[in-house]
């Protein structure tokens, strides 16, 4: 049916809309735009204060793209490489110095494949060492009991047992050894790096109180406006269309009669001769 104006209700609207710039949609969170006329026929919407969005910077964001943060991370990091290099070498140093150890593989990917061939080509390593004092000694046993005649005796057991437990021992402390280089090497890395790392507290709340004195965060404000009335348009009514007018004749010069052949005017006050086909 159709809608009586005068009997329209305004939609309800809320009395504070979230805060949002001026021309999004109510949909969308923002302030109410002028509303189809199939919803208020014959009104529109004023805005009085278009309002604003709330303002919430992302302060994290901010503190690293700052000049301050930057400038130090870029220090730091060249720092940290620095210091990566070090731990690295340190532990490749103790893995060729102690020997091959299979499986072994670095926290940080320090050891590399040449790395590995560089530890099992050493023959002086720790292994290797210990390994040839190992079979010295049990070779040097053997010929003493030999040249005693009692090689095939229960001191040959002995000696052997005493000399395998000889090198487990050696075996043991040469790989502490190793670990304990390797460990130190990681260890005084990772403390360098914290160091370094701790370095941003001491300038931090500075550059911060900087960032958010430049940058501070805003509530929102809510457009407002009121409803007016559409204002009418004025119109010229059209001219009348006269009727039943009759055609005016076409417009004859005086004392020019009407054309004849072959078209052109002649006097009717003057006698008409025919000369050739021609009238004079």
């Amino acid at each position: 049916m159709p809608v009586v104006i005068d009997d329209y209700i305004d939609p309800v609207r809320p009395a504070v809309y979230p805060p949002a710039p001026y021309g999004t949609p109510p949909s969308a969170g923002g302030g109410a735009p002028a509303p189809p006329p199939s919803v208020t026929p014959g009104r529109h919407w004023v805005v009085d204060d278009p309002g604003y969005a709330a303002y919430n910077p992302d302060y994290a964001a901010l503190y690293h793209a700052s000049p301050e943060y930057q400038t130090w991370r870029s220090g730091a990091n060249r720092r940290e490489i620095g210091l990566g290099a070090t731990r690295a070498e340190a532990v490749r140093r103790a893995l060729v110095k102690y020997g091959y150890i299979p499986g072994l593989e670095g926290r940080y990917g320090d050891i590399r494949a040449e790395d590995i061939a560089a530890a099992q080509g050493n023959q002086f390593s720790d292994i290797n060492m210990i390994a040839q004092n190992y079979n010295l000694g049990v070779n040097q046993m053997r010929r003493a009991l030999a040249a005693r005649g009692m090689l095939q005796t229960g001191e040959l057991n002995i000696g052997q047992a005493g000399a395998e437990q000889t090198r487990g021992q050696q075996e043991t402390q040469a790989l502490n050894d190793f670990l304990a280089l390797a460990s130190g090497a990681v260890s005084e890395y990772t403390s360098g790096v914290s160091g370094i790392e701790g370095e941003e507290a001491g300038f931090l709340p500075e550059v911060m109180g900087g960032i958010r004195e430049r940058n501070p965060a805003r509530e929102g404000k809510a457009a407002t406006g009121h409803w007016e009335q559409d204002k009418p348009v004025a119109t010229t009514p059209p001219p009348p269309v006269p009727r039943n007018v009759p055609t005016p004749p076409a417009t004859v010069l005086p004392g020019i009669g009407g054309p004849r052949p072959p078209y052109h005017y002649t006097d009717p006050t003057k006698p008409v001769r025919r000369i050739g086909g021609l009238v004079l």
